[in-house]
């Protein structure tokens, strides 16, 4: 097995992670055409307009090829990271940016503020 290179393992992680983002946000946006008026009005009033500002879609560009060249770097170095095709990774990616650093950022109210398929669906598009 050839040596990792973090600078090529970075590099395509965050490749890979825009691919993401870009998937993420067409599943993402899908999801929310089938869910009911009422819920999307409610976590619409919750979110603040700051959120669809530029720098808001600049972070999550970012924020997407950052985790992606963290993956990158970590899948070559710790096994677990890439068991079950990047499950464990996918779901700490989750409870890290989704569940914590969105909440405590003020970027979003807290988890307990939205119901559960809220964050079933983050979870599905994470």
């Amino acid at each position: 097995m050839p040596k990792p290179d973090f600078i090529r393992d970075s590099v395509c992680g965050a490749i890979g992670g825009l691919v993401a983002t870009a998937v993420m946000s067409l599943a993402a946006s899908a999801l929310y055409r089938f869910e009911r008026e009422e819920k999307k009005k409610q976590e619409e009033k919750e979110v603040s307009d700051e959120t669809f500002s530029i720098v808001g879609e600049a972070l999550h560009w970012f924020y997407g090829a950052g985790w992606g060249a963290t993956y990158g770097v970590t899948r070559t170095r710790l096994p677990i990271a890439r068991a079950a095709g990047g499950l464990p990774f996918g779901v700490a990616f989750f409870l890290i940016g989704d569940e914590a650093l969105n909440a405590g950022l003020n970027l979003t109210p807290p988890p307990l503020d939205f119901p559960i398929d809220a964050h079933i669906r983050s979870l599905v598009v994470a």
